[in-house]
């Protein structure tokens, strides 16, 4: 048995680092039994905290995006102020539901007015950050959060610490951060440590860079069951080449809710599949990643279901599912991935030179790919390529992508200008038109437009 096998996480990862500094404090030790029972017999309070242990993955309690959000939604249609503030979470993650800043604010509202210490936290952090609104207001955030500490919220303290220590650049701000940071790392806070080295690692807050003494407070942090502390000495022993005993760090994060490392140990079982104990284990762990928002492990899950498995088990339903997560959180070249997936529509996904167009809407100013599908998508519709008018844009379009960069097969353009029946005088409107910049963003493609 290998280590892989003696060390297989039982549960699904949890939340990223930074929106668990930024979001969720850490959870009391609480009798997740007792809760259980309390649940079952209709307790709404006590769904509630299970649905905030399941947000954090949490003590036993695995993450259920569609649960999470459908109890907080009951909580707060009930008026509890810990629901509001969970909804606030889902709607900045995007736990079952798309993002909305302005329904993040409006929660965090609800619950800091309720005087909830932990809203009055994340409705601090919404103002510093400006989430929400049009610019930030780190007056009237520093204020929430120094009341939210007054409180008793530690985990106010260590948000409070973050800012200082890694958003603010003067000497006087990084002092009294990191006198946040040491008070916390004596109270033994794990996310306070981990603070500290991060830190260290990137030489801010004040600090000198020391990768010794990021490395030290990484494994303090780890010692008080941090799952991001178990991730980072992870991922600084796969830094000094030492992937085997990292992999052993990183399940231990794993199984303490950190879907960062699953990302990280799918990087290490992908690049080295001698490690793997099944063919393409990889994927299980980035997809774990992907789902709890990880937007290089979705844009890679994507890659995976597209083009890299074997044709058997190509997917392209999960292909187009993880493209979409990646590219609203800015890997864009999905855009065009979505694009060819909907203009030869294979693997599970019908054709839809509609979708195909739209997504390439969102991708004309970057590259050439955007301009080769929207070739296809106008060329191959018998909807779009009717008119005479979107014909000449077509071959426009494949005329702009190999302006910026893409190799055409030899004799492809006659061959497209003679199945579109272009006159040479269309021809002459197309490289017009191509060279003008087209296809760019809000240009006009169809009649209808």
């Amino acid at each position: 048995m290998n280590l892989i096998q003696t060390m297989r996480p039982f549960f699904i990862c949890g939340l990223f680092f930074w929106q668990a500094l930024v979001f969720a404090a850490p959870a009391a030790v609480v009798d997740v039994e007792s809760l259980r029972e309390k649940a079952k017999s209709g307790d709404l309070n006590a769904k509630v905290e299970l649905a905030h242990l399941s947000l954090i993955t949490q003590q036993g309690v695995e993450y259920d995006a569609e649960m999470i959000f459908e109890t907080f939604a009951a909580g707060a249609k009930a008026d509890l102020s810990r629901a509001h503030y969970g909804l606030a979470k889902c709607y900045v993650m995007g736990v079952n539901v798309d993002p909305d800043q302005n329904l993040a604010l409006k929660h965090a509202k609800t619950s800091a007015e309720m005087n909830d210490p932990e809203g009055i936290r994340y409705l601090g952090n919404c103002y510093l950050y400006g989430r929400g609104m049009e610019e930030p207001d780190v007056e009237k955030g520093v204020e929430l959060l120094k009341k939210s500490i007054n409180m008793g919220n530690v985990m106010a303290e260590f948000t409070y610490a973050f800012y200082l220590t890694r958003n603010c650049k003067d000497r006087e701000s990084n002092k009294e951060g990191l006198k946040l940071v040491k008070s916390l790392i004596e109270r033994k806070h794990p996310d306070g440590t981990h603070l500290m080295g991060t830190l260290y690692h990137n030489g801010q807050g004040g600090l000198d860079k020391s990768r010794e003494l990021a490395m030290k407070h990484y494994r303090m942090s780890a010692d008080l069951n941090n799952a991001e502390g178990y991730h980072q000495v992870g991922n600084m022993l796969l830094q000094d080449g030492k992937p085997q005993e990292a992999i052993g760090w990183l399940i231990k994060a794993i199984n303490r809710g950190s879907h960062s490392a699953c990302w990280t140990l799918s990087k290490i079982l992908k690049e080295d599949p001698e490690l793997q104990e099944e063919e393409n284990q990889w994927v299980g762990y980035a997809e774990t990643a992907a789902i709890r928002g990880n937007r290089w492990a979705q844009d890679a899950v994507s890659g995976y279901y597209y083009h890299e498995a074997d044709d058997d088990k190509k997917d392209w339903v999960k292909a187009v599912e993880f493209a979409v997560m990646a590219a609203k959180q800015g890997r864009c070249h999905c855009w065009d991935r979505l694009a060819i997936i909907y203009v030869y529509g294979w693997h599970g996904v019908k054709q839809d030179f509609d979708k195909a167009l739209e997504y390439c809407r969102n991708h004309f100013q970057h590259g050439h790919n955007s301009s080769l599908y929207l070739g296809f998508a106008l060329r191959d519709s018998k909807k779009f390529n009717k008119d005479k008018e979107t014909r000449i844009k077509c071959y426009a379009a494949f005329l702009s992508a190999e302006m910026r960069g893409f190799k055409h097969p030899e004799g492809f353009m006659e061959k497209t200008a003679k199945r579109l029946e272009l006159s040479e005088e269309d021809l002459a409107e197309a490289e017009t038109l191509s060279k003008s910049g087209f296809p760019k963003p809000g240009c006009k493609i169809l009649p209808e437009d």
